[in-house]
């Protein structure tokens, strides 16, 4: 079974049967025709391998569809004016998208942008066909961009943020209807404690852990939107959630859409889009996680309750997972957002690693006496009358080049020296490489973001659960900190907008726009009006400007807004694929 199939170039219909008005037809033959490739740009790194060479796709390049046309009319007139219509979409300074609709039934309606066009005539000399039939053939040749896209941009809705309504499903004191499975672990066991459920034992390489929740009562989501779940980990391994519907059989994998610092000390609230929507209920939710080589000995994992909310918690910097959907790269537009200010700052980093959650007073080991404080970004703060320490689990990070970046507030001029380096799992002490630079911080009117230096992450290749350790090692009770974040460079990308007319000119929206059809290079929009048709370009207030990539899958999008804690965010895109678009 098959549906109508339709090949248009704006204006131009190259499968119609009709003629139009003025007499002409355009129709696309099918012998020559190609829809072409994209181009990879491959970079060939040079390596000690013994035969062969490593080869690295930095791109992809335009591809090209080449039609040939078979032109016919009542007369010499009416084949010249097909030819102008032609000629009218070539050098179209806009050039029109090339709808394609397969005839394969449910295929989805797929478009290539068409970045230029070129017509040829005489390409193959003329035929019996030309000379006895009066048609004219001609080979159009459209250079596109690499990959296939929807008709519709998709748009992934802005969290929930605000007050949420937190109701408790399991507040896990009890280990009734718990299970838990191992893999690679020996001397194993499992209970309550605590406050918690866990699973625990000893490893020798990589391991896993699941423990598994039956509802003998199935469990609803009372029409909330959130699951969460409040883990906790002795490593930093890989973390999944499933969930069994009522009335159905297997485990299905939840989609994680936040993480939160938890009030409990050592966990992490993981917020997931609700696994039934409205009233529906679930039998069974297995969370498990996979737990690298290496490292110590013990493992373990703890859940310390599991509840459904009707909305993120609000903050001043929130991570949240988007999916991107298709099978290709594509551009997208960030959007950060709220009826108020957003602030002097607004900082937007995305990332494909989305195990490295960027803020890191989460890892705080050592400091000063922490102050809580709604007005800060974390929510607390503290001076540094005493060296200041974090420690993060190393396979986290992916390898390259990070920026350290701080908010604090600088009452006198001083200098901030910084240690960077790798520690065993159950020491403190730096192992022999290490990095080490300093700021000199001038004073600063309030709390103000600052960079510190870029260090290269992890310092030593490793392997199991070793740490990287940061020090700010001065003892000035004039330098008070905020927040703290590694910024990766490589595999992520970093705006940050400063306002300099804050409280005067207060953004409420800022939106980042990858490069396109008619604007060559990445943007920077802002505005006050709500429904934001205020934009004006504000790509001099960036103090940086992140090259932001948009790949199929789950990506981390990091926001930080000084002055609101509701902004909310969503990016906009075309899913694209290779050739033949899904229909989702």
């Amino acid at each position: 079974m098959t549906q109508q199939h339709g090949l248009t170039w704006g204006a131009l219909d190259f499968v119609s049967e009709t003629p139009t008005d003025a007499g002409w037809l355009i129709e696309a033959v099918a012998e020559g025709a190609s829809f072409g490739n994209p181009e990879p740009v491959v970079e060939i790194v040079q390596s000690l391998l013994t035969d062969g060479a490593l080869a690295v796709t930095q791109r992809w390049d335009n591809r090209e569809i080449t039609m040939k046309l078979r032109l016919s009319g009542v007369d010499g007139d009416a084949i010249a004016a097909a030819e102008a219509a032609l000629m009218a979409e070539v050098l179209a300074t806009e050039k029109s998208p090339l709808v394609w609709t397969p005839p394969t039934d449910n295929a989805a309606v797929t478009v290539f942008d068409v970045v230029n066009a070129r017509l040829d005539r005489d390409y193959e000399g003329w035929d019996d066909d030309e000379v006895l039939q009066e048609n004219r053939y001609f080979l159009l040749t459209l250079t596109c961009l690499p990959f296939a896209r929807t008709e519709e941009k998709t748009v992934v809705p802005a969290l929930s943020s605000g007050s949420a309504t937190v109701t408790v499903i399991d507040a896990c004191t009890s280990f009734t209807n718990w299970t838990a499975s191992f893999l690679g672990l020996t001397a194993t066991s499992s209970g309550s404690t605590g406050g918690y459920v866990y699973g625990q034992g000893t490893k020798a390489s990589s391991a896993a852990i699941a423990l598994s929740r039956n509802f003998p009562t199935p469990a609803s989501m009372g029409g909330d939107t959130y699951l969460r779940i409040t883990v906790q980990a002795s490593h930093a391994g890989t973390y999944s959630a499933y969930y069994e519907a009522h009335s159905t059989s297997g485990q299905y994998p939840l989609t994680l859409a936040a993480t939160r610092t938890s009030s409990i000390a050592g966990a992490v609230d993981h917020y997931y889009y609700a696994p039934v929507v409205g009233g529906g209920t679930f039998t069974n939710l297995l969370v498990y996680i996979e737990i690298p080589s290496g490292g110590s000995a013990t493992a373990f994992l703890r859940v310390h309750e599991v509840a459904r909310t009707s909305s993120i918690p609000a903050g001043r910097q929130q991570s949240r997972t988007a999916s991107v959907g298709g099978s290709a790269p594509t551009q997208a537009a960030i959007r950060v957002y709220d009826s108020s200010a957003l602030g002097a700052d607004v900082l937007v980093y995305t990332s494909r690693n989305t195990a490295w959650q960027v803020a890191m007073r989460t890892y705080r080991t050592m400091s000063a006496t922490v102050t809580a404080d709604t007005a800060m970004v974390s929510g607390a703060r503290n001076d540094l009358s005493t060296p200041m320490h974090f420690e993060i689990p190393a396979d986290v990070f992916t390898r390259g080049t990070y920026a350290l970046v701080a908010r604090m507030n600088v009452t006198a001029a001083a200098t901030l020296p910084w240690t960077v380096g790798g520690i065993a799992a159950s020491g403190a002490s730096f192992f022999s490489v290490k990095q080490a630079g300093s700021a000199s911080l001038s004073t600063t009117s309030g709390y103000q973001i600052i960079p510190l230096g870029t260090v290269t992450l992890p310092t030593l290749d490793v392997e199991g659960d070793q740490r990287v350790k940061v020090e700010f090692v001065t003892a000035t009770a004039s330098i008070t900190v905020d927040e703290v974040w590694l910024f990766s460079l490589d595999d992520g990308a970093l705006t940050w907008v400063k306002n300099p007319y804050h409280g005067v000119e207060s953004l409420t929206w800022v939106e980042i726009r990858s490069p396109e059809l008619g604007a060559a290079r990445p943007s920077v929009w802002g505005g006050k009006l709500t429904n934001r048709s205020d934009g004006v370009c504000i790509d001099l207030f960036c103090e940086s400007f992140g090259s932001h990539r948009f790949s199929p899958g789950e990506m981390q999008i990091f926001t930080v807004c000084t002055s609101t804690e509701t902004a909310k965010s969503e990016i906009e895109f075309y899913p694209r694929y290779h050739s033949h678009v899904q229909d989702d």
